[in-house]
């Protein structure tokens, strides 16, 4: 979602640099997840961080909608397409470690 909207009518440079410090914070991340989970390859901690980062950037603006959206989200048939940011994002993060630790103890 960040790239559909941040990313129109700029310069490749300018992607290029944005793209160089997710890059570096997704390293960053990965070393913290490293450090908690060892036994986690360094690569797999990295995919870790940059499908958190996805996790993130869809789910804060499904879960913020315009204005317009919102009242139609308010109706009780669409009550599955709400998200809560803070709930969901724990959940996923939280599914996303367990997977990589079984799938880590599965493959060792």
């Amino acid at each position: 979602m960040i790239s559909s909207i941040l990313e129109h009518n700029v310069s490749e440079s300018t992607i290029a640099d944005a793209k160089r410090e997710i890059l570096d914070l997704s390293h960053r991340t990965a070393n913290c997840l490293y450090t908690v989970l060892p036994t986690v390859l360094i690569n797999e901690c990295l995919w870790l961080s940059n499908t958190i980062g996805i996790l993130v950037a869809g789910l804060w603006p499904a879960a913020h909608p315009v204005l317009v959206a919102a009242q139609v989200l308010a109706r009780s048939e669409f009550a599955l397409l709400r998200p809560e940011f803070d709930r969901d994002l724990n959940k996923g993060i939280r599914m996303l470690l367990r997977g990589m630790v079984h799938h880590t103890a599965a493959t060792q």
